[in-house]
């Protein structure tokens, strides 16, 4: 009887169990996803583009409640790499990370979240396991172009969740139940897909600007099927933000930034549009960059509209445009000392002048250098990489606008604009009289008078002006009987024969012009000018002409990098202006020296005096810039507590060149001594000759792989090489101009100015007499009159005897206030000579 009990106990007990067993496997669903995985984009990360790459995560369908145990593992044992989990909802303080193995791992947060697994970079796609409990939510998700929007909110209604997930190829977006009802009357789109596809808009846009593509020509142009993670944040910085993981409105909302139409959202998704190149201490656009792209997407979008509703375009336009030139004329700031909304306007008259299609030709050329070996974005200035590739795009040299607001360019990129005879660029009331530009503007339908303009573009307005160039030189007799020529882009618009100082264009159409002159014949020369503006009735230029003594290759920077390697102070030795310019930009080079030194910079001159001194500890470092005068014999002496993040040389990120090694990093004080061909290293005792014939050969191969530079008559480029080999010593001096000698033509022999182009003509024009008559060349085969940018007669020549007659002149119309020149031509129609006359009654 016992036994007969104690089985049907037994049996009631295993039905007990196995009920139990049943209930608890319906209750608990082990549910199995595979994860995508994304490729690697080493050609984006290289260039400094982000993109959102580390925003991608994939839910895994459901709303883990505050207190809730998640059990989940890694089932593919071919994944090796580490998986993360982040358990995201509206406010990061509240919010966690987890790990994911191959183990099951109980995870729970004291806050409801949403469990995100970040998407992995591998070859290998992860697998997950994970159970599913009653005491979960579905997560109401909407992907467009596969679900219903009205059916996504009533499903949301249905299950009354704390979030909701919005997913498009582009992005996803982790939207509040606080925003619920505002989705359902929104201001700006009347669907759920219409606010997708407004953000998806901005992702094809910024994707077009940026140079990427699905099916790309170039293989670092590819875009990668990543999505950026959109979310809001009770206590993120600012109103919005862009970070690693995710963007987002700073706010329990995403209402104000990404559920409307406005500057918020397509600001803070430009953040992912930045490059390597914001680096550039030389010109800062941190916040500026990124609205490149929004003010581009909103010309775009806005029609019409534009300015009455666009951010850049609207209310704030005029303000903006103020700024803009009080910063650059009335207070000629240096362009990097401007303000954010300067540096916008600036760019944005860049980007309207060469079209959009220069901002994607300079994202597309700037990752192929970056993927190169060797890149260093500290080896390039953003605004030689602006002006090189923005001129590459549209034909015009963006140089003179730079120089005119102090901007930093290399020499080397100047002349490069200048070679391939871009049309040069000004702003609108540089080339216009004052009393002029309102009608010019209307006439022209600019958006500014800042607006850039080229000559061409002025020549329909009637507008012209007589020009003169003084040549401000210490010995004429380097440059007497060469030429100097002035161009409109391709077109030669005058060739004068420099006989004199002082050189008389005559009249010309308003504008800017590039001028190329020569630099020196046995003495080399830099010159402070080659742009000739014609805005006033009388317009005068004059080029500063200073001897070189030094060349910018022997000219080396020390660069000190503190917390992150990041770069917080630097000092160049430029031999050629001697000049020691040091430059601290941050606040807290290291925070963990705290107020110990970290790092100094002192200047001993020759008599070992210290004459200048900068230190540094590790916060509450002073921000400044100095200028210390050196020469050859000072001394630098330099302490860095962690010597290792010393780097030197010219722009670059190395502490050795060749095979010569610049710094001492067992050493936290380097002592320097300045030479003409560099920097001696005290303690190394390494020459710096050999430092220098690295910088030559690095030189010589870039002018080589240029034929335009390679064949100029007149480059300063080319000069700067020829007098760093000068500063060599022998046999390294004579071996590389022996080498390189295809660069540097024989000197022209000093000879007597040519008078075989030449003319003559009477200093006046006398109305009252009916003609006058003149000398002219061997060389000129036309001689013409010309009254204010018009040809009045086409003189009659006398071969036998070289003179011009012009004749019936009184019934020409001549005022005494006309600008009046005669002008001689080669047979090619080429303009070799003008001369200047006063006109009288």
């Amino acid at each position: 009887m016992k036994k007969l009990k104690m089985a049907v106990f037994l049996v009631l007990l295993l039905g007990i169990t196995c009920v139990s067993f049943s209930m608890q496997a319906r209750a608990d669903e082990v549910k199995t996803k595979k994860l995508y995985t994304l490729e690697t984009p080493t050609w984006l990360s290289k260039a400094g583009l982000d993109k959102g790459i580390g925003h991608d995560k994939q839910d895994l369908g459901i709303i883990l409640p505050a207190n809730v145990e998640l059990e989940i593992r890694q089932v593919n044992p071919k994944f090796t790499g580490s998986l993360t989990m982040a358990l995201f909802n509206d406010d990061s303080q509240k919010e966690k990370n987890a790990t994911i193995t191959s183990s099951w791992t109980k995870v729970s947060h004291a806050y409801t979240a949403v469990p995100l697994i970040e998407t992995t970079f591998t070859s290998e796609a992860p697998i997950v396991e994970y159970k599913v409990t009653d005491k979960m939510k579905a997560l109401p998700d909407f992907m467009l172009g596969n679900d219903d929007g009205t059916l996504f909110l009533e499903k949301w209604d249905s299950n009354d969740a704390e979030f909701a997930m919005l997913k498009t190829r582009y992005f996803q977006m982790l939207v509040p139940k606080k925003d619920k009802a505002y989705m359902k009357n929104m201001k700006d789109f009347k669907t759920v897909e219409e606010l997708c596809n407004y953000y998806n808009k901005v992702f094809e846009i910024y994707n077009e600007l940026a140079g990427l593509s699905f099916t790309p020509t170039n293989a670092t142009d590819k875009n990668v099927e990543n999505r950026y993670f959109i979310k809001a944040n009770a206590h993120g910085p600012g109103g919005g933000y862009y970070g690693k993981p995710h963007t987002g409105q700073s706010n329990d909302t995403l209402a104000v930034f990404f559920l409307m139409k406005g500057w918020g959202g397509i600001h803070e998704i430009g953040h992912g549009y930045q490059g390597a190149f914001m680096s550039d201490p030389s010109f800062g656009v941190a916040e500026v960059w990124n609205n490149l792209y929004a003010a581009t997407f909103e010309r775009r979008v806005l029609g019409s509209e534009l300015y009455a509703k666009g951010t850049m375009y609207g209310d704030s336009r005029a303000g903006r445009e103020a700024n803009l030139n009080r910063d650059w004329k009335i207070n000629k700031l240096p362009m990097n000392n401007w303000g954010g909304s300067s540096k916008e306007r600036i760019l944005m008259n860049f980007q309207e002048k060469a079209g959009d299609k220069a901002l994607t030709v300079f994202n597309q050329e700037y990752r192929k250098i970056a993927n190169e070996d060797g890149f260093a974005p500290a080896n390039h200035y953003l605004l030689d990489l602006i002006s090189k590739y923005y001129g590459q795009a549209s034909g015009f040299d963006f140089t003179p606008v730079i120089e005119s607001g102090e901007g930093v360019m290399s020499r080397e990129q100047k002349e490069e604009n200048r070679l391939n005879n871009y049309q040069a660029v000004a702003a609108l009331v540089d080339v216009v009289p004052a009393a002029k530009v309102s009608e010019v503007q209307a006439e022209l339908g600019l958006e500014s008078y800042l607006t850039l303009v080229d000559t061409t573009q002025l020549e329909h307005t009637g507008l012209f002006g007589s020009a003169s160039i003084h040549l401000d030189i210490d010995d004429f007799s380097q440059i007497k009987g060469q030429y100097l020529t002035v161009k409109n882009g391709k077109e030669v618009v005058k060739k004068v024969l420099i006989t004199d100082k002082d050189i008389e264009l005559g009249i010309l159409p308003n504008g800017i012009y590039t001028i190329d002159a020569p630099t020196g014949n046995s003495a080399k020369y830099a010159l402070d000018n080659y742009y000739l503006y014609v805005k006033d009735t009388t317009n005068k230029c004059t080029i500063k002409y200073t001897p070189k003594t030094a060349s910018y290759l022997a000219s080396q920077t020390i660069r000190f990098q503190g917390l992150g390697d990041h770069v917080f102070s630097s000092a160049k030795v430029d031999l050629e202006q001697g000049k020691l310019f040091v430059n601290t930009s941050a606040t807290s080079p290291h925070s963990y020296f705290g107020s110990t030194l970290y790092a100094k910079i002192e200047v001993l001159d020759t008599d070992g005096k210290v004459v200048y001194t900068k230190s540094m500890t590790g916060t509450n470092t002073v921000v400044d810039k100095a200028d210390v005068a050196i020469k050859v014999g000072y001394k630098l002496r330099i302490y860095h507590a962690e010597p290792e993040r010393l780097r030197a040389d010219d722009k670059s990120e190395r502490l050795v060149v060749g095979d010569t090694k610049i710094v001492d990093t067992a050493q936290k004080t380097n002592i320097f001594t300045i030479t003409s061909t560099g920097l001696a290293n005290d303690s190394l005792k390494n020459n710096p000759d050999d430092i220098l014939i690295v910088k030559i050969k690095e030189a010589v191969a870039k002018v080589e792989a240029n034929p335009l530079l390679l064949n100029a008559p007149n480059s300063e480029v080319k000069d700067d090489i020829w007098i760093a080999i000068q500063l060599l010593s022998e046999p390294a001096k004579s071996q590389m101009l022996e080498k390189y000698s295809n660069l540097f033509p024989a000197l022209a022999a000093m000879e007597e100015p040519l008078t075989s182009v030449s003319i003559t003509a009477p200093d006046t024009l006398n109305l009252k007499k009916d003609g006058f008559s003149g000398k002219y060349g061997e060389d000129i085969a036309a001689v013409k009159l010309i009254v204010e940018g018009r040809v009045v007669q086409v003189a009659t020549l006398n071969p036998a005897t070289h003179t011009y007659t012009f004749s019936g002149l009184t019934g020409k119309r001549i005022r005494t206030t006309d600008g009046v020149s005669v002008i001689g031509y080669t047979a090619s129609g080429s303009e070799v000579h003008q001369l200047e006359m006063e006109v009288t009654n």
